[in-house]
């Protein structure tokens, strides 16, 4: 049975994980519709930033076995599912860095549309739906990298939530040249913004 995409209305194939007009996931809208979720991405693997502390992180992952070449000490995180939860002085988990190519994207994120394929456009529209402000850090411009032309870019991206939130993502190193090429985040920064 065919369906149709919410976003562009577009008629969907059996199969099709991007629409064919918009280029949106459809996973999006496959469990549950963005419109009906409140597009949280805390918790995420019983963690919540700017709440979860240290001693509660220790019982879910494994701490960093990498040292700090500067303090000779293990880096300030926690391995949960193959996500990297950082803390600070505060001990309590406050930043999360993925990049391309060495970190997947939380599953949880995937079903509210966050792919590491899609769009500069396209994430900016996916995080508008999800109910955040978007603003341009560094606008899109063409640079070149390791001899090729590369589009880069950096949006920031906020929510006002019981522990508000700010997303930074990075578009760089790619070989798409425009902000409708597929592919061209590099790296995803969310972090708290509470001052607890």
């Amino acid at each position: 049975m065919r369906c149709r995409i919410p976003n562009c209305n577009a008629e969907l194939n059996p199969g099709d994980m991007f629409c064919g007009r918009c280029g949106l996931p459809v996973s999006i809208y496959q469990s549950r519709d963005v419109s009906e979720t409140s597009g949280d991405l805390f918790p995420l693997f019983g963690v919540t930033l700017g709440e979860t502390t240290v001693d509660q992180l220790a019982r879910l992952g494994k701490r960093s076995s990498m040292i700090n070449k500067n303090t000779g000490r293990p880096y300030e995180y926690y391995e949960i599912n193959k996500i990297n939860f950082w803390y600070q002085t505060r001990n309590i988990a406050e930043t999360i860095y993925i990049a391309r190519g060495i970190h997947p994207i939380p599953e949880p994120w995937n079903a509210l549309g966050f792919d590491w394929n899609i769009s500069y456009n396209q994430w900016i529209h996916v995080l508008q739906q999800l109910g955040y402000s978007v603003t341009s850090v560094e606008p899109p411009k063409i640079v070149e990298y390791e001899g090729h032309n590369s589009f880069s870019a950096q949006i920031s991206a906020s929510k006002q939530a019981r522990i508000p939130i700010e997303i930074q993502l990075n578009f760089n190193y790619n070989q798409g040249i425009s902000a409708d090429s597929q592919g061209t985040v590099y790296g995803i920064t969310v972090k708290a913004l509470n001052d607890r």
